[in-house]
């Protein structure tokens, strides 16, 4: 967090989601950032990218699986 601004690591999951429609409740700003890892189900980065354009949060994703 800087000052307005927040950034949420968001999985596509039940706390990343509540973080993040909790940030969006207390900062100007919010950006969602959630990572491929080499899970089993990419389905939750789908998810979160969903979630990030239904709430009008910028959102990037970043692929660290090795």
């Amino acid at each position: 967090m800087i000052g307005d601004s927040a950034l949420v690591v968001l999985s596509g999951g039940q706390d990343s989601t509540t973080c993040l429609y909790w940030a969006k409740q207390h900062f100007k700003r919010v950006v969602a950032l959630s990572f491929i890892y080499g899970q089993k189900h990419v389905k939750e980065v789908d998810l979160a990218k969903d979630l990030a354009k239904e709430t009008g949060v910028e959102w990037d994703c970043m692929d660290v699986s090795f």
